[in-house]
C-alpha cells in the first residue's frame, strides 16, 4: 500500500518503507485474490442500497414483504428497519405496517358517510313535513268492506265530534244508520253479499273531503 506521511518527515517515511518491505514478504492470512473467469481480480466488498417504495394505489396491507436476491446470486442481503429511532436488523421476511387511525382514505370515507347520513336525514325530514296529517286520515279503513266503513265512520264521529257542525254531525249519523240497515239490517243478507267496493269508496271519499 502507498505510504502516507506528513511533508518533511523523512524518518517516518523511511520507517514506513521498512515495514512495508518486511510485510510484503509474508502471504496474507486469507490468501491472495484469484482472478475470475474474465481475468478480473474482484475483492470482496460490502455494498449498501437505499430503495424508496411508493404505493401506487389500492388498500394498505398489514405487512410489507422484504425484497430478496435473485436465485443464483452469490451475495448476502441484510435488511434493516427503524425501531425506536434506531436501525436494527429485520428478523423474518416481512415488516408489520402500523398506520395511524386517521389516514387520508379514512378521512374521505368518514366525510362521505357523514354527508350521506345528513342527506338521508334531510330527505326523511322533508317527507315527514310533506306527509298529510295523520289525524285527518286515521279514521279511514284499511279495507273497503261494509263493516270496515261503518266502523271508520263511527271512529270519525267520535274523534271529530267537536269539530263538526251540528248539521254535518246529523248527516254523518244518518249515513251510519243507513249503512247499518243496508248491510246489517233484517234484509241485509243479499245486500251485504252484493256490496259494491266503488260505492263504499265513494262514501269514504265524501267524508274525507268533509272532515278536512
Amino acid at each position: 500500500p502507498p505510504v502516507v506521511m506528513q511533508e518533511g518527515d523523512a524518518n517516518t517515511a523511511s520507517r514506513g518503507m521498512f515495514f512495508m518491505g518486511a510485510a510484503s514478504s509474508q502471504e496474507p492470512k486469507t490468501g491472495y485474490p484469484e482472478p475470475d473467469a474474465t481475468g478480473m481480480y474482484r475483492l470482496p466488498v460490502e455494498r449498501s442500497f437505499k430503495v424508496t417504495y411508493i404505493r401506487a394505489g389500492g388498500a394498505v396491507g398489514s405487512a410489507f414483504r422484504l425484497p430478496t436476491l435473485v436465485a443464483g446470486v452469490q451475495a448476502k442481503l441484510e435488511s434493516r428497519t427503524y425501531s425506536d429511532y434506531d436501525i436494527v436488523p429485520v428478523e423474518g421476511a416481512t415488516i408489520a405496517v402500523h398506520l395511524p387511525f386517521w389516514t387520508p382514505m379514512r378521512g374521505v370515507t368518514a366525510l362521505a358517510a357523514v354527508a350521506g347520513i345528513a342527506g338521508a336525514w334531510m330527505v326523511a325530514r322533508r317527507r315527514r313535513a310533506e306527509k298529510p296529517s295523520v289525524s285527518a286520515a286515521a279514521w279511514e279503513p284499511s279495507r273497503l268492506t261494509p263493516l270496515g266503513v261503518v266502523t271508520s265512520l263511527r271512529r270519525l264521529e267520535r274523534e271529530r265530534a267537536t269539530a263538526l257542525s251540528d248539521a254535518t254531525a246529523r248527516t254523518l249519523r244518518d249515513e251510519i244508520v243507513t249503512l247499518e240497515m243496508k248491510y246489517f239490517g233484517p234484509n241485509a243478507t243479499e245486500a251485504a253479499a252484493e256490496a259494491s267496493e266503488n260505492e263504499l269508496r265513494l262514501v269514504i271519499e265524501k267524508w274525507s273531503q268533509t272532515a278536512r
